[in-house]
């Protein structure tokens, strides 16, 4: 389902802040503009952190210092389906794909591969009786399906377990419906008290009063100032525009979306039931209501000509695929849209788009795995319901129903401009479940009749990070999928530690006297440690021909805190088998047991990036209490020193060799000193109410990061 959210805000006689969802316009955008070169601060998805002060994608940079081997883009087919896209629109009508074997008009299938005049494309929700434009959510239609099962609204023997679902959706129906009324009833309350509001002037000020008129306008009367702060927030952020919009939101969910009598599919004349029939639908890709198609076209690829806004890509070729009506997008359609990208040339799929049920997921899966199969990148964007989609349903996903995942997958949470904040409030997040983030909110790209607006949502995060992908493959045609995925993954920059302002992705408030520490990535290690401990002084320590004490299992454990990129500290616990002392000449064996307690840190020093891994080097320092069960050197004081490599698997895991010196303060030349060698496995998780908790990398796109991993590891 197409869904942008965004925020109205206006003062009452509470002072109460409304939030409203909009499908198509954001009310803090600007009004609608025509041609005329955005700038970096308005189109920011292109900005550069460093130098724009704006957590963009260094797109503007990148494409300005980066020049492709062969002195030209190499032309990247971008798939974008959506509720269609306007193809006249001057930014964008000379980026589309064209069909080579398709002769335009003509009426024919000229190219035999099923569609008539796909010149540009093809739409999936039309046929010879028109277009679909509004549809029901898929709940609703899964909904009707269970409720054939059960007439009577009684359970059947042998369907327990469907009565089970079928009454759980019924639940759910009547409590979806009752909030699409209460939605209507709540925009025609603020409706009425608005349009009150602006006749209040129009009286007192007259037809065409101005904001700064309102904003001096002295009179009397108790709703007075409810009237004067609702009309000024009207006027900054549009009310006119935005209000049709909303209203149309709510009565289109409740006629159409919520209905259980509507059905649109006879428009396109196929057979529905027919999950495995791709041969139907149109030419219309303009589609009736092809703004959100438009507005992520151009996000993608509109043309870098000096003139309203730049596209990400600088030679995308833009594929549109229409299946996405106002309402939920069908699982046949998107299936045959999928297919349909990949079989024309596609590199690259953008699918702003999702849904909570996926009733014919299989053959979706199908698509999928075919593209994956063909080399091709599906973007897809996370959605806007502020939910932990790791264990919230929302589909397409890149996990296989008969197991497995996605490998050409990335799944695209939506970021705002500054790091104060950077999640959008509205999008959705996962650890497992979402890859990365991408500017989301506010972005500034083409709509319908040749204007431009800011709109905002995943819907817009998708196809920045689609157009970041493309551009990739236009320096560096030859990549395949996965080494393009790897690419935006592993040069993305990392803001792990940055505090999350939203409050639905924090976590519970508890501890708060361990926040600042929490705040922090937690680190635990587990190991084995060696070590070199013959009751000999400290110049023995490199003497290595006698036998070393041992941990007879993992019992080399450490818990710790990231303080910043280069330094962590911890607390460390190590058990090991006393297995040799040499005291007076003589060698003793079996001898008992060594507690190590220490308090160190760690510094990073150097690091050597290996495509996914990483090489890490790292400074030891602390100080320990050791304790052992034989002997007179049963409690010693030391401190420690030694070097640490790691080898980092994942973003999580780190695999790890040491060595520490542990030189005895209180007994030195009785032998208190020695040698602990160790390896390890450490697993980190990001810290308390942090970005790093939103998502695999907790990081954000960068092209101008990924042309240069790809220099590196690719050559120009």
């Amino acid at each position: 389902m197409v869904k942008l959210s965004f925020c109205l805000y206006f003062a009452l006689q509470y002072n109460m802040m409304k939030k409203l969802v909009i499908p198509i316009i954001c009310a803090f955008s600007i009004a609608p503009s025509f041609a005329q070169n955005a700038s970096i601060q308005q189109q920011w998805q292109h900005a550069d952190a460093q130098t724009d002060g704006l957590v963009g994608v260094s797109a503007a940079k990148a494409l300005k210092e980066f020049s492709p081997a062969s002195g030209t883009f190499s032309p990247v087919v971008v798939a974008i389906i959506d509720s269609g896209t306007e193809t006249s629109h001057p930014d964008l009508k000379n980026n589309l794909w064209t069909n080579p074997g398709e002769i335009a008009g003509n009426g024919k299938d000229d190219d035999n591969n099923g569609y008539i005049d796909d010149v540009h494309g093809w739409s999936f929700i039309g046929g010879k009786n028109g277009d679909v434009e509004k549809d029901n959510l898929e709940f609703i239609r899964v909904y009707k399906m269970y409720s054939a099962m059960f007439p009577d609204g009684q359970s059947i023997k042998g369907k327990e377990k469907e009565f089970e679902l079928y009454s759980k959706l019924k639940k759910d129906y009547e409590t979806r419906l009752a909030g699409a009324k209460a939605d209507v009833e709540e925009y025609e309350n603020f409706s009425k008290v608005y349009r009150s509001a602006k006749r209040y002037f129009t009286k007192n000020i007259g037809e065409d009063y101005t904001l700064d008129e309102v904003k001096e306008f002295k009179g009397d009367g108790d709703s007075l100032e409810m009237f004067k702060q609702l009309v000024v927030v009207g006027i900054t952020n549009h009310f006119d525009e935005v209000l049709p919009q909303w209203e149309d939101q709510v009565r289109s969910a409740l006629q159409y979306g919520y209905s259980l009598d509507f059905d649109p599919r006879n428009i396109v004349g196929d057979n529905y039931n027919d999950v495995m029939e791709t041969k139907y639908g149109n030419n219309h890709i303009d589609g009736p209501a092809g703004e959100h198609g438009t507005h992520v076209g151009g996000i993608v690829g509109a043309a870098r000509d000096g003139t309203g806004m730049d596209g990400i890509c600088p030679n995308a070729q833009l594929m549109i695929i229409r299946c996405v009506p106002d309402g939920d997008e069908r699982d046949k359609d998107v299936a045959n849209a999928i297919f349909y990208a990949v079989n024309n040339g596609a590199k690259v799929i953008n699918m702003s788009f999702g849904k909570a049920y996926s009733p014919f997921k299989e053959r979706v899966d199908e698509a999928v795995k075919y593209a994956e199969s063909k080399g091709v990148l599906l973007v897809h964007a996370a959605g806007n319901d502020n939910k932990n989609v790791d264990v919230k349903d929302n589909f397409p996903c890149a996990d296989y129903k008969s197991g497995g995942k996605c490998k050409t997958w990335l799944e695209i949470g939506a970021s705002g401009s500054t790091e104060g904040q950077l999640k959008a409030d509205f999008s959705n997040y996962g650890r497992k479940s979402v890859d990365v983030f991408a500017p989301g909110v506010d972005i500034y790209s083409t709509v319908p009749n040749g204007e431009y607006r800011a709109l905002s949502g995943t819907s817009m995060a998708s196809p920045v990070t689609a157009g970041v992908a493309a551009a990739i493959w236009s320096y560096y045609p030859t990549l395949t999928a996965i080494q393009v995925k790897n690419l935006i993954l592993e040069s993305a920059v990392s803001y792990r530690n940055t505090k999350v302002n939203d409050e639905n992705a924090k976590g519970k408030e508890r501890l708060s006297f361990l926040n600042p520490i929490l705040m922090k990535p937690m680190y635990f290690n587990l190991g084995y440690a060696f070590i070199d401990d013959d009751g000999e002084p400290f110049r023995d320590l490199l003497d290595i021909k006698d036998s070393w004490s041992y941990s007879p299992f993992p019992a080399a454990i450490q818990v710790g805190s990231e303080i910043n990129d280069r330094w962590k500290a911890g607390i460390a616990f190590t058990y090991s088998k006393y297995n040799a002392c040499k005291k007076n000449g003589i060698t003793y064996s079996g001898m008992g047991n060594i507690w190590n307690l220490d308090l160190s840190s760690q510094f990073l020093f150097y690091q050597l990036s290996l495509g996914k891994s990483a090489l890490m080097f790292s400074t030891i320092q602390g100080v320990g209490y050791t304790k052992r069960t034989w002997g007179a050197l049963n409690n010693t004081i030391t401190a420690n020193t030694g070097l640490n490599l790691g080898v980092k698997i994942c973003s999580d895991w780190t695999a790890n060799i040491s060595s520490q010196a542990k030189y005895g303060l209180n007994n030195y030349e009785a032998g208190g000193s020695y040698l602990q060698h160790g390896v390890s496995l450490t697993y980190t998780i990001p810290g308390k109410d942090t970005f790093g908790k939103l998502s695999r990398t907790g990081s954000v796109v960068n092209l101008y990061k990924a042309l240069e991993l790809a220099e590196k590891r690719y050559g120009k």
